[in-house]
């Protein structure tokens, strides 16, 4: 997770979205919710 906000940070850095002015403070958000997800199946087709 590190090594993607990392990323993300030089990104902007590097194509002048993101200032060093605004990097004084970073909140993350790394809430997690389960979805309940069903895959199809060819039995489900049938229904």
């Amino acid at each position: 997770m590190e090594w993607l906000l990392t990323k993300t940070i030089e990104a902007g850095r590097a194509s002048d979205t993101v200032k060093d002015k605004s990097l004084e403070r970073v909140s993350v958000d790394t809430t997690v919710m389960e979805k309940n997800i069903a895959h199809p199946t060819d039995a489900r087709l049938y229904e």
